[in-house]
């Protein structure tokens, strides 16, 4: 019983966003802690005493004794550790001691054993509390709740939800709302405090009238709480993320008046952030969006300071979260003009224009809205768009006009998956500048298709570790003025793009997945002519030895020799489950020469994420980084096929190993490998090798 008594402290101070690094279920796993408790037992002993549970972070001590259901004896057990600590270390820390029964039942005391009358919250003891930061990930998980209270709890429509969620962004923005609402005792009339925070801003909410009743008020209560708290987490994002973009791209999940039928696909936040980047907008620009949407390309120019934005929609609904954006997201009270038509109808004057079109549409095609933007923009004005690839690899009418009245700056090739999950099609920036005089020279042409994100079964679309470096080498060739650059034939511009592509140097990705395919070629050319022994019973008669793996291989962590190749790459191995253990490819010249092994050598994996008990064998030179120990023969000369043999044997030891059980230097040291032998009792070497004739 005080074993579940420590664990739910434990949870609860986790709970309660104590550090669980700091938090010690034995002294001697913290040098002071252990230097601090080496007199510490109840008993009249010099053995170490082990209080359930330590607390240790910056200068605070916090002793914590746990029992079942007596606190009086939980008490009494921490008088005797304070006894036994010398009264230097009470002059260096300051120390609590917590008696603990369960959540509702624990004292804590200071130092002269008085009580404080304090919860367990970790700001109570002096010490400060992370301001830990949600990713955009999390909050997409907390929208998707907010659709299903909705759901569930209320009775607006799917059509109306975001026009409900747009009402209540713009009410928190104020700050009497706020002040109103957390001082409203009875919820009855929440309902009727919005009404009166949205005279200002002429918003008929009459469609929503039926939740001015009690129990709707309640609901409405609880979402603008909801609300609320998401807007702070998307306030405190570097990205400074367009909430009602999110929450809008979750509902449309849900009903297809919108997306489906009219081809509406919403454009990530990154693509945003691209794009407005690459049109460069300064101060005096006039900048135009022909398919505005709820405005998320608009509301990126805004940090660059434009003159005036534009924005032309067509749907009724998103006009209205276009106007409500306006509000919630113009901080600047940068001059807008926005129109509810169709833009074919209308004729604008601007210096830039951003779309992303709706594809797919029978009566006027995507380039048909790129012709329009440039009918749009003054000479030398920049246009940019997200199209569809196919739409400028084949032969039209309307990459013909287009190149007649501008010159192609610039085409980037996305991932198929940006739009993920509401659309798979491969993309393409094209970035264009208005000229009477038509196309002319070289464009820049870069392949973004590996774009810095990853979809991850459970948790969608999610930024990797690479991202920014991604991005750094993006943006340096397409300011570099003689990288990536194109000529663009008459009908696939992308044709001389793709035959440069297939003849160009391997870069790092592409030699280490093709590395890959070949070492996976060739154990299961192994697995299979193992099966073929077996069936014909060729095996039986091959002897085996069980032999240390120490008395075969010498066990270093450290270079023996110091590596003179001239290699361009370095590998780097970890512990890996998969891909050979590689972890990244490194250029040579950012490595310490010391630190590099030759190739031809067996890697262990000795602890790690599932990789404990594997070993691989590394061909070309390699670094290496945690859990990993290397061996190389003593008495023989590894190549790939025996190296790789010895590898797969080793790898049996991924059934013991793993799971919390490391594969520890004592332990390597004594376990074996089965080796073959000849009739002479010598290794059969040319038995291994013919095993991949």
């Amino acid at each position: 019983m005080e074993k579940q008594s420590q664990t739910n402290l434990y949870n609860l101070l986790i709970k309660n966003e104590f550090d669980k690094n700091n938090i010690f279920l034995t002294p001697n796993k913290n040098k002071i802690l252990k230097e601090i408790f080496k007199h510490g037992s109840k008993k009249n002993t010099n053995h170490l005493g082990i209080p359930d549970l330590i607390y240790f972070e910056e200068n605070v001590i916090i002793i914590f004794e746990c029992k079942s259901n007596d606190l009086y004896k939980a008490e009494k057990d921490l008088r005797l550790y304070k006894k036994k600590i010398h009264n230097d270390w009470f002059c260096q820390y300051t120390f609590f001691y917590v008696s603990f029964v369960d959540e509702t039942l624990y004292k804590i005391m200071d130092h002269g054993e008085m009580e404080l009358d304090i919860q367990l919250y970790k700001k109570n003891f002096g010490l400060k509390q992370e301001n830990k930061k949600i990713g955009v990930s999390e909050i997409l998980k907390k929208i998707h709740n907010i659709h299903d209270y909705i759901r569930s709890y209320t009775k607006i429509s799917d059509e109306e939800k975001p026009f409900f969620i747009a009402i209540i962004l713009i009410s928190v923005e104020k700050e009497c709302f706020q002040i109103q609402f957390h001082q409203k005792k009875d919820k009855r009339f929440i309902y009727d405090l919005l009404v009166e925070n949205l005279k200002d801003f002429d918003m008929n909410i009459s469609v929503f009238e039926f939740m001015r009743n009690h129990n709707s008020n309640i609901h409405l209560y609880n979402l603008i709480v909801k609300i609320i708290e998401i807007k702070k987490w998307c306030d405190e994002t570097e990205e400074g993320l367009d909430i009602l973009n999110l929450f809008y791209n979750e509902f449309v999940k849900y009903y297809n008046t919108d997306s489906k039928s009219l081809g509406i696909v919403l454009t990530p936040d990154y693509i945003c952030e691209l794009m407005v980047r690459l049109l460069d907008i300064k101060k005096n620009d006039v900048v135009l969006d022909l398919c505005a949407g709820t405005g998320s390309f608009l509301w990126k120019t805004l940090k660059y300071h434009p003159k005036k934005i534009i924005g032309c929609e067509y749907q009724t609904k998103l006009f209205s979260l276009l106007k409500c954006n306006n509000i919630i997201r113009n901080k600047k009270n940068i001059e807008t003009s926005f129109f509810l038509d169709d833009c074919f109808q209308h004729t604008f004057e601007c210096t830039k224009s951003i779309i992303n079109p709706p594809f797919s549409q029978k009566e006027k095609s995507e380039l048909d809205f790129v012709l329009k933007q440039l009918q749009s923009v003054q000479e030398g004005g920049l246009v940019i768009s997200i199209l569809p690839l196919s739409k400028i690899t084949c032969k039209s009418q309307e990459k013909d006009d287009i190149i007649k009245i501008s010159c192609v700056r610039a085409i980037i090739i996305l991932n198929d998956k940006v739009f993920y999950p509401c659309a798979t099609v491969q993309c393409v920036i094209l970035l264009l500048e208005k000229s009477s005089k038509g196309h002319s020279g070289q464009v820049k042409i870069i392949d973004l298709t590996k774009d810095g994100y990853d979809v991850k079964r459970g948790s969608g679309k999610e930024k990797n570790e690479y991202f920014q470096d991604i991005y750094d080498s993006f943006w340096s060739d397409y300011h570099h003025p003689q990288s990536c650059l194109f000529s663009i034939s008459h009908d696939n511009w992308l044709q001389l793009f793709y035959k440069k592509k297939t003849s160009i140097v391997l870069n790092p990705l592409d030699l280490r997945l093709r590395l890959l395919e070949q070492e996976l070629v060739m154990k299961k050319k192994i697995i299979i002519q193992k099966e073929k022994y077996k069936e014909n019973k060729d095996i039986s008669s091959k002897i085996f030895h069980s032999i240390p793996i120490d008395d075969l291989f010498h066990i270093y962590k450290n270079p023996i020799q110091e590596f003179d190749g001239q290699d361009e790459y370095i590998f780097e191995i970890s512990a890996r489950k998969y891909d050979n253990g590689v972890n990244a490819i490194v250029s040579a010249q950012q490595v310490n020469k010391k630190d590099v092994f030759q190739g031809k050598k067996i890697v262990l994996i000795t602890g790690g994420e599932g990789g404990a008990g594997l070993a691989y064998y590394q061909e070309e030179p390699f670094i290496i980084r945690s859990c990993t120990i290397v061996l190389e023969p003593k008495s023989f000369i590894l190549n790939a096929k025996i190296g790789h043999y010895l590898a797969l044997e080793l790898s049996k030891y991924k059934q013991i190993y793993g799971r919390g059980y490391g594969w520890t230097l004592d332990r390597i040291r004594h376990d074996t490998i089965n080796m073959p032998v000849n009739e002479d009792n010598a290794f059969d070497f040319d038995w291994i090798e013919s095993l991949y004739s």
